[in-house]
């Protein structure tokens, strides 16, 4: 199975927030992309998979991802969606930190009020194309999801920190420095790495690295593709670099990786 990735100013007409209503039926083939993107099942069936796990599809669906999850579908009938892809700066980063704390998706049946909610609020969406106004809608939806899926913590305001772990694993699949981040939330190099380590427990550079190498174990896992090639899709630039740090990590080479895990099927 191969692997499509989706770029933002392709598929978001502003660069950050874009919505609309679909009926889709088919498949769609493993892809992941550089924004986040919400699905609200209106109507249909199929099957959802993310980061190979598959959830059955109905009416109240509701998932959820970010840049490091990857995922498919397979529609068994005629399908209505609401369809959501954003970038961090759409919008209110506090529920993105609760959210995608332990998580690179979410999966949620909603009740019938909620999905009321949604759809209302989603229909209200696709009929402006004031940025301030989406923003503040998708705000609002995110609050809602934020009490549905962590309902016993309450949320806690955004930090520098917070938001350049969220802005690491928007971009970490490109050549991404410590520098970089560190503009990013007005910190000097140098302050910025030693307050990274301390907040995550490790280096700016590790960090980086394991988002590179938990993707390529998921495509390892899922799809077909060439070890050069996830080696690039994951954001190496070198080869022998991605099979020094994949073995150093998981004890084996690709390749061996992904027979074992075939065996274990």
């Amino acid at each position: 199975m191969d692997i499509s990735r989706h770029k933002t100013d392709f598929w978001i007409k502003n660069n950050m927030i874009d919505i609309s209503v679909k009926e889709i039926t088919g498949t769609i083939s493993l892809h992941f992309h550089e924004f986040y993107e919400i699905e609200i099942i209106l109507d249909g069936s199929g099957t959802y998979s993310m980061d190979g796990i598959n959830y059955d599809i109905e009416v109240g669906s509701f998932f959820f991802m970010g840049p490091s999850s990857c995922h498919s579908i397979c529609f068994t009938e005629n399908t209505r969606l609401i369809n959501l892809m954003f970038t961090l700066d759409a919008c209110d980063l506090t529920f993105l930190c609760k959210l995608f704390d332990s998580t690179p998706h979410i999966s949620v049946t909603l009740s019938e009020n909620d999905l009321n909610f949604m759809r209302t609020l989603a229909e209200e969406m696709t009929r402006t194309n004031n940025h301030c106004y989406l923003s503040a809608m998708l705000n609002s939806l995110l609050g809602k999801i934020n009490a549905l899926c962590c309902a016993k913590e309450p949320a806690v305001k955004t930090t520098a920190m917070q938001y350049a772990l969220l802005y690491v694993q928007s971009h970490f699949k490109e050549s991404i420095y410590l520098e970089e981040v560190a503009k990013k939330v007005n910190y000097s190099p140098n302050y910025f790495s030693n307050k990274f380590k301390s907040y995550t427990g490790v280096t700016f550079k590790s960090y980086v690295m394991n988002l590179k190498l938990s993707l390529a174990e998921k495509l390892l896992k899922n799809t077909t593709l060439s070890v050069t090639e996830i080696c690039y899709q994951c954001g190496f630039s070198d080869f022998s670099n991605f099979m020094f740090y994949f073995k150093r990590r998981y004890g084996t080479s690709p390749n061996r990786y992904r027979q074992e895990k075939q065996m274990l099927l």
